[in-house]
C-alpha cells in the first residue's frame, strides 16, 4: 500500500476507480474485523496523503461509513481494529482534523482511555495521536497538556500500574515532540519533584517508563541546576521503598541517566563517574577501603555512595557502576579512568562475570573512540593488547576489531600498531572458541572490502597461513568464512601474493574438493566462488596454479546440478558459464582445453537451463545471450562461412547447439505470471495455490521458484 501511494498520480487513480466505494464494503457489520482494520488504515494513509483531500471530501460526502466505523468501533474487544482506528484518526488529525469524525470532548476522552489500555501497541498509537493533537495549526493545544497534567494530579497511592504508565507515557511523548515549546511545557506536567515516587515503584515497568521520563527532562532542561535537583531528589526519595535492592538499583540507574543526558563538562557528571571507579575499585580492585572523595563532591553523591559501598549484592552495583562508567566514556575522555579500566579487565571476579566484563570493556571502547577523534594516539595502543585477551569473547571482540577497522580507515598509524594488531589476530586464530576464530576471519574480509587491498594488505597478508588452514577447521563457519578471505584476496590482491595464494601447500585439489563438497551448503557457496575466482585469474593469465581445475570432476558437477540449494546450483552454473566461455571464445593452453572438455560444461550448461529456480534460468539467459553475442561478433570479423564447409570442431558443435535454445520461451519463463502455470503443470500440491486469510498459507508459491 505504502508503494502504491508513493507511485506519481495513486490518488487520482484510486478516485477514477472508485476505490473507496469499494472499500467501503470491508466495513460491513459482517466483515471480518482484520479485513475492516487493513481497510480503514489503508484510507487513513489515503488521507494523509499530499494530494489526499479528494479522497477525504468522498469520505464525507458520499461514503461516510468509514467514518461512522471509526467511531463505534474505536472501543472495539478487538485490540487490532482499536489500534486501527487511533491510526485513522491519526492520519486525519495530521491534515484534516478530527472534528468531522468525533467531538473535542469525545476524542480527548477517547485518547484517555486508549492511554489506559491493556495492549501496549494501542498505547504507542495513542501516545503518537497525542503527539499530533497537542500542537496544530502552528501552537500548543493546551487542553491536551491539561488532562494529562490532571491525570498526574491524581493521589500516587490511589494510582494503578496502568495510570503510572499512562501518564509517564504521555508525558515522554511531549518530552520527544519536535517542537521545542512542546518540550518545555511537559515539564510542568510532571515536574521533577513530582517524579520521584514513580522512580522508586514496586512495578518494574512504571520504574522504567519514570527512568525514560527522567532522561529526557534532563535532556530538555540541560543545566547543572538540573543535575543537582535530580541529585537531591535521589536524597529524599526511596526511603520508603521495603526493597532494598531495588532502592540501590534505581539511584544507580538514575545517576547513569544524568550522565548520559546532562550537558558535557558538567562537574557533578564527573563526580557520578568518579564514584562509579570508586565502586568497582572497591570491589574488584582489592581495595579495603574507598579512595578518599573530592572534597567538591556534592554530599547526595556521598551518600549515595556510602549506600552503595554497604550493599551486599556486589553483582548488582558493579554492573550498574559500570555502566556509568560506560556512559561518561562516551563524552569524556579520561585517561586515568581508562588505565583504571583496563586494570579492572585483568581481576579474576570481573573475568568471571561475563556481563560486567562486556560492560567494562564498551567503557573502554568508547574511551578509545574519544581517543581516535582527538588524536591521541598513545591511548589506542592498548587495542592489540585488548583483542589478544583470551577472556574476551567473541561479542567483545567483535567491538574492538570494528574499532581498529575504523581506526586504520582514517588514519595513519605506526607500523608497531599494526604489527601488534597482527599479532593479536594471529593469536585469536587458535582461540578454542570457533566464535573468535570467525570473527577474526569476518575482520579480514571486511578490512579488505573497505580499505582495498593496497591499505589492507599490512593486516590481511600475514593471516594467509591462518586462514588456508582454517579451512579445515572442524567448525563450518570458521571454514565458510576462511574461503570468503580467499575469495576476496584471489580477487583484488597483487600478483605475488596472489600466486602465494593460489600455490599454498595447503591449497590443494583435495582441500578444496572437500570444500566442494561439504555438507553445509553455505560452505560449498563459497567454496565455488573461491574456484570461480581462481578460474579467473588463471583465464587472464595471472595465475599458473591448476589445482582449482584439477579439483573439479564431471560427475561431482552433474550432482552438484541437483544440489537441493538453488544457491549452490547458481553457483555452479555460473561457474559452468565461466569455463565454457573461455574454453569456446577464450584462449586457452592445450592441457587445460583438454582438462575442461573432459569436464563437459557446456553440456551441463545448456542442462540447467531447465532447472527450478527461475535465478538459475536467470544466469543461463544471460550467460547464453553473452555467447551468443561473442559468436556474431567472431562471424563478422572472420567472414561469412562457406555452408559446404564441414563443423568439425568443438566450437561449431557448442554454436549449433546454442542456436537451437529457444530464448524466448526461456525468458518468459522468467516473469512471475508464467510461474503460476509452469507451477500448475508440475501438480504442485494444490495448497500452495489455494488464497487464503492465513498470511503463513498458500498464497507463497513465488518462495518454490
Amino acid at each position: 500500500m505504502q508503494l502504491f501511494l508513493a507511485t506519481p498520480g495513486a490518488i487520482k487513480h484510486l478516485v477514477d476507480w472508485e476505490a473507496v466505494g469499494l472499500l467501503d464494503r470491508c466495513l460491513q457489520p459482517t466483515s471480518d474485523h482484520r479485513i475492516s482494520s487493513v481497510a480503514v488504515r489503508f484510507l487513513g494513509d489515503c488521507v494523509a496523503a499530499a494530494d489526499g483531500a479528494p479522497i477525504w471530501a468522498t469520505l464525507c460526502s458520499e461514503h461516510q461509513r468509514a467514518l461512522r466505523w471509526v467511531a463505534e468501533n474505536a472501543d472495539s474487544p478487538h485490540a487490532l481494529v482499536r489500534f486501527s482506528c487511533l491510526y485513522f484518526l491519526r492520519q486525519a488529525a495530521c491534515t484534516r482534523g478530527v472534528g468531522r469524525i468525533m467531538g473535542p470532548v469525545d476524542s480527548r476522552m477517547l485518547v484517555l482511555r486508549r492511554l489506559l489500555d491493556a495492549s501496549y501497541f494501542v498505547v504507542a498509537e495513542a501516545c503518537r495521536l497525542l503527539s499530533t493533537m497537542c500542537y496544530r495549526r502552528q501552537r500548543i493545544q493546551t487542553e491536551w497538556f491539561a488532562m494529562v497534567q490532571k491525570m498526574g494530579a491524581r493521589a500516587y497511592n490511589a494510582q494503578s500500574s496502568a495510570h503510572k504508565e499512562a501518564v509517564l507515557a504521555a508525558t515522554a511523548t511531549f518530552y520527544a515532540h519536535e517542537q521545542k515549546n512542546v518540550r518545555e511545557q511537559a515539564a510542568e506536567v510532571l515536574p521533577l519533584d513530582k517524579l520521584g515516587p514513580y522512580l522508586f515503584d514496586c512495578d518494574r515497568l512504571v520504574r522504567d517508563h519514570a527512568l525514560d521520563v527522567l532522561e529526557a527532562a534532563v535532556r530538555t532542561a540541560a543545566s547543572v541546576d538540573c543535575v543537582m535537583q535530580v541529585l537531591g531528589l535521589l536524597r529524599r526519595q526511596g526511603h520508603e521503598c521495603a526493597d532494598r535492592p531495588v532502592r540501590v538499583a534505581v539511584k544507580l540507574r538514575s545517576l547513569a541517566v544524568l550522565v548520559r543526558a546532562a550537558p558535557q563538562g558538567n562537574s557533578a557528571c564527573g563526580g557520578i563517574a568518579a564514584l562509579a571507579m570508586t565502586v568497582l575499585q572497591h570491589i574488584h580492585g582489592g581495595q579495603e577501603e574507598p579512595s578518599d572523595e573530592p572534597s567538591e563532591l556534592p554530599e547526595a553523591l556521598l551518600e549515595i555512595k556510602h549506600e552503595v559501598l554497604a550493599h551486599s549484592n556486589r553483582r548488582l552495583v558493579s554492573g550498574e557502576a559500570a555502566r556509568i562508567a560506560r556512559e561518561h566514556c562516551r563524552h569524556t575522555l579520561d585517561r586515568n579512568m581508562l588505565g583504571q579500566l583496563e586494570h579492572l579487565l585483568a581481576q579474576p571476579s570481573v573475568i568471571g562475570s561475563p556481563q560486567l566484563l562486556h560492560t567494562v570493556l564498551e567503557a573502554i571502547v568508547n574511551a578509545l573512540h574519544l581517543s581516535c577523534s582527538q588524536t591521541d594516539v598513545d591511548a589506542l595502543q592498548m587495542l592489540p593488547d585488548l583483542a589478544a585477551n583470551f577472556a574476551i569473547r567473541a561479542p567483545g571482540l567483535k567491538m574492538l576489531l570494528g574499532l581498529a577497522l575504523e581506526i586504520l580507515d582514517h588514519r595513519r598509524l605506526s607500523t608497531t600498531f599494526v604489527a601488534s594488531l597482527t599479532q593479536a589476530l594471529a593469536t585469536r586464530m587458535v582461540d578454542v572458541e570457533w566464535e573468535p576464530r570467525d570473527t577474526v576471519l569476518e575482520f579480514a574480509s571486511g578490512a579488505v572490502d573497505r580499505l582495498g587491498w593496497g591499505r589492507a594488505k599490512a593486516v590481511v597478508e600475514p593471516l594467509v597461513e591462518d586462514v588456508v588452514s582454517a579451512l579445515g577447521d572442524p567448525e563450518e563457519y570458521v571454514r565458510a568464512a576462511a574461503v570468503q578471505v580467499l575469495v576476496r584476496v584471489v580477487s583484488s590482491a597483487d600478483a605475488a601474493t596472489r600466486s602465494r595464494v593460489a600455490g599454498h601447500p595447503g591449497l590443494t585439489r583435495v582441500r578444496l574438493g572437500q570444500l566442494l563438497g561439504d555438507s553445509e551448503a553455505f560452505v560449498k557457496r563459497a567454496a565455488f566462488d573461491l574456484v570461480a575466482a581462481l578460474a579467473l585469474a588463471a583465464e587472464q593469465q595471472r595465475e599458473k596454479s591448476r589445482e582449482w581445475l584439477h579439483c573439479l570432476a564431471h560427475r561431482q558437477l552433474y550432482l552438484v546440478c541437483d544440489d537441493p540449494d538453488f544457491e549452490v546450483r547458481l553457483r555452479c552454473t555460473r561457474l559452468l558459464a565461466q569455463l565454457t566461455r573461455w574454453l569456446h571464445f577464450g584462449v586457452m593452453a592445450d592441457a587445460d582445453r583438454l582438462a575442461v572438455k573432459e569436464l563437459q560444461v557446456d553440456a551441463l550448461l545448456l542442462d540447467m537451463c531447465n532447472d527450478s529456480s527461475r535465478y538459475v534460468r536467470l544466469a543461463c539467459l544471460e550467460s547464453l545471450r553473452d555467447m551468443q553475442g561473442r559468436r556474431a561478433k567472431a562471424s563478422e570479423e572472420q567472414g561469412v562461412e562457406h555452408p559446404e564447409k564441414r563443423r568439425t570442431n568443438d566450437t561449431d558443435t557448442f554454436c549449433e547447439k546454442l542456436g537451437s535454445v529457444d530464448f524466448g520461451r526461456l525468458e518468459r519463463s522468467l516473469s512471475t505470471e508464467h510461474l503460476y502455470q509452469e507451477a500448475v503443470d508440475r501438480q504442485v500440491d494444490r495448497q500452495l495455490m489455494t488464497e487464503a486469510d492465513d498470511v503463513n498459507a498458500g498464497n507463497n508459491i513465488l518462495e518454490c521458484y
